[in-house]
C-alpha cells in the first residue's frame, strides 16, 4: 500500500495513572507516530503535536530523537504556538503545540512561525538548528541576544562546564528511593542532639517548610551537608539559601554544591537567578513546568564577587533598547528580598 500524504493529530503521552502536576511528567509517545508515518515513506507528513521536544524538554523523547529530525533537512514548516490555547481554545498543552510539514523531497531551511504568548507573530526562513545545540531556540526574537552573549562568552553554551548548569545539580540529589522523597515524613519538627540536620521539603505538601533529620538519614552527597548551596524548586520558583548543616527533599534541584562557594557568593548568584536576563533565558528552553539542569544552558556564568542587576548584565552584553524591552516586556520581576534577608540570619 502506497502513502502519499499521512496527517495526523497522535496520541501525546501515556499517563500512566499520573495527575495534576506529574501529568506532565508522562512520556510522551507522538514522536513514535512521526517515526512510523516517516517509514512508510510518503511524499508529506504533517502532525500537531506538543513544542516540547523541540527543546528537549519532553519526557521520553531522547536528545538524539530531537536532533537527527530537526537536522534531517525535510522539515519544511513549522508553524508555533507557545501558548496551546490560542490555537485550541481551552485547551492547555504545557509548552505549546505545533504543526509541521515533513517533505521527503524537501533538503534545506525550515519556514517556521513562531505565535508568542502575547499575540506578536515572528516568521523566518531558517536552519532549526541555529546554535548547533541539537534543539530549537523557538523565541526567534532571542537569537539576536543569545548571539551577543556568545560573543562575549564564545561557545560558553556548548560545553556544560561554561554555563550556569555547571553548577546545577542532578535531579534527586540528596534522595534515593523512599529517604527523603517528597512524602517522605521521618523528620521531626523540632531540632534535638540526633535530629540535627535541617530538611527543607515542599511547605505546600508538608504544611512546614523544613523539618530535622538524622545524619544518617541522607543517602548520598553528604559532602554537599557542610557547604553554602541554594535550592530551588524543580518546578522554577524563588531560589532559597542552604546553609551549612542542611539538605533538601526531591522537591528541590541543588545549586553551587561543586565550587565550595562562600555565603556571599551563593548571595550573589540568587540576585543573578532573579534577574530578567537571567530567566529570559532560562526561559527560552523552559516551556513547561520543569526545570531541570539543562534549561540552564543559555545562561553565562558571572564573576559571582559581584552583585548582578540587570542594568550591568545588558551594558556587559550590549543589548539595544529593542532588546531590553523584549526581555523586560516577556519576564516577570522576582524579588527575593526575602529570602536574602532569611539567609542573613542563617549560620
Amino acid at each position: 500500500m502506497k502513502f502519499d500524504v499521512i496527517i495526523g493529530n497522535p496520541p501525546y503521552q501515556l499517563s500512566d495513572g499520573l495527575e495534576g502536576a506529574n501529568f506532565y511528567r508522562a512520556s510522551a509517545i507522538y514522536h513514535l507516530f512521526i517515526d512510523k508515518a516517516i517509514e512508510l515513506n510518503p511524499r508529506y507528513v504533517s502532525m500537531i503535536v506538543p513544542s516540547r521536544w523541540m527543546t528537549n524538554t519532553a519526557e521520553g523523547i531522547s536528545n538524539e530523537w530531537t536532533n537527527n529530525f530537526i537536522n534531517s533537512g525535510k522539515i519544511k514548516s513549522i508553524c508555533d504556538y507557545e501558548d496551546s490555547t490560542k490555537l485550541f481554545n481551552q485547551v492547555l498543552v504545557r509548552g505549546g503545540i505545533n504543526y509541521f510539514l515533513w517533505d521527503r523531497n524537501h533538503n534545506g531551511k525550515c519556514e517556521y512561525e513562531f505565535h508568542s504568548e502575547n499575540g506578536d507573530i515572528k516568521r523566518k526562513a531558517m536552519k532549526l538548528d541555529s546554535f548547533n545545540l541539537g534543539f530549537v531556540v523557538r523565541d526567534l526574537n532571542a537569537h539576536s541576544i543569545i548571539k551577543k552573549v556568545n560573543s562575549k562568552e564564545d561557545g560558553y553554551y556548548k560545553n556544560q562546564s561554561t554555563n550556569f548548569s555547571d553548577l546545577v545539580g542532578p535531579k534527586h540529589f540528596f534522595d534515593k528511593g523512599k529517604l527523603l522523597a517528597t512524602n517522605w515524613r521521618e523528620y521531626k519538627k523540632e531540632k534535638c542532639k540526633t535530629y540535627n540536620i535541617k530538611f527543607y521539603v515542599s511547605e505546600h505538601t508538608n504544611k512546614v517548610p523544613y523539618g530535622w533529620i538524622k545524619e544518617s538519614d541522607v543517602p548520598k552527597n553528604k559532602k554537599a551537608i557542610n557547604l553554602h548551596k541554594i535550592y530551588i524548586s524543580a518546578g522554577g520558583g524563588i531560589p532559597r539559601y542552604g546553609e551549612p548543616g542542611s539538605v533538601c527533599s526531591e522537591t528541590y534541584l541543588v545549586i553551587g554544591y561543586n565550587h565550595c562557594l562562600s555565603k556571599e557568593e551563593i548571595l550573589n548568584i540568587m540576585r543573578y537567578m532573579s534577574t530578567k536576563f537571567f530567566r529570559f533565558l532560562m526561559g527560552i528552553k523552559q516551556k513547561a513546568r520543569s526545570a531541570t539542569r539543562g534549561v540552564y544552558q543559555l545562561i553565562p556564568l558571572q564573576d559571582w564577587s559581584e552583585s548582578w542587576t540587570d542594568e550591568k548584565l545588558y551594558k556587559k552584553y550590549n543589548l539595544t533598547q529593542d532588546e531590553i524591552d523584549y526581555i523586560e516586556s516577556t519576564t516577570s520581576s522576582m524579588d527575593i528580598s526575602n529570602e536574602l534577608n532569611i539567609a542573613k540570619d542563617l549560620n
